[in-house]
């Protein structure tokens, strides 16, 4: 994640640090389309709604 200006995710539950990861690939390599191939062991399920800090 170095590389491309990104940060690990710290852990399964880590839904803030998944989306940023995601965001961080996409800014780096400008994909038409990104897949996501996942279980909750793998990629966290991310919520789509604020989360409060």
């Amino acid at each position: 994640m170095s590389a491309i200006g990104g940060a690990a995710v710290l852990g399964p539950t880590d839904q803030r640090g998944a989306k940023e990861a995601i965001d961080a690939i996409d800014k780096a390599h400008t994909p038409d389309y990104i897949m996501l191939l996942d279980g909750p062991d793998i990629i966290p399920h991310i919520l789509l709604v604020p989360i409060s800090d």
